[in-house]
């Protein structure tokens, strides 16, 4: 085995372990996920912005394990990938920066 195959195996199993990690952390209760979707400023409505954006993230999440598995160099997403997330990122910046000076 090169040094580069050893590496490549060494990285994976460092992302899946976190992965296994942060979902044990999940199920366990370890992690409050209370309040996670809540809009602040109206703490009995859910936030349109705070979904898409958990959305894209998981997708984009997804993907990147996808081309991970794949083996190869290094994962490698589409750039169509990185402006979906940079867009709904965006948008739920542009709320927060609208919803502190409105108030």
């Amino acid at each position: 085995m090169s040094v580069t195959d050893v590496l490549s195996v060494e990285s994976r199993l460092f992302v899946y372990g976190l992965g296994l990690l942060l979902a044990m952390k999940l199920l366990t209760g370890r992690i409050n996920l209370h309040g996670l979707l809540v809009d602040k400023a109206k703490p009995q409505n859910v936030s349109a912005e705070r979904v898409q954006l958990l959305i894209v993230t998981i997708a984009v999440v997804t993907q990147f394990i996808r081309a991970s598995a794949s083996g190869g160099s290094g994962p490698r997403l589409e750039p169509g990938w990185f402006y979906l997330f940079g867009g709904s990122t965006l948008v739920y910046t542009a709320r927060k920066v609208l919803e502190r000076y409105k108030s």
